[in-house]
């Protein structure tokens, strides 16, 4: 299937908007996180593990949050580097 490319804009358009909508400071979710990073869980985790995304914090026995900052500052980073500079 191929998309074109005004579904890719519109796309575009859902994960600006969902990035405004996050708070200046906080703890999201691992659901929150992955809907704002399309990855899946392993993969999200692996990265926790090897130092590529943030740790997260313990908010309570049960219970794991990323701080906000981090994810905003994941996501910039994300977002400049291109696939060809990770080779």
């Amino acid at each position: 299937m191929r998309l074109d490319q005004p579904q890719v804009c519109q796309k575009t358009n859902e994960w600006i908007q969902r990035m405004h909508e996050l708070p200046e400071t906080g703890f999201l979710r691992l659901h929150q996180v992955l809907s704002l990073i399309p990855l899946g869980k392993t993969c999200w985790w692996e990265g926790v593990k090897n130092g590529r995304f943030p740790k997260p914090v313990k908010l309570s026995e049960r219970c794991t949050a990323w701080r906000v900052e981090d994810i905003r500052d994941l996501i910039q980073q994300l977002s400049v580097t291109s696939p060809s500079d990770k080779n």
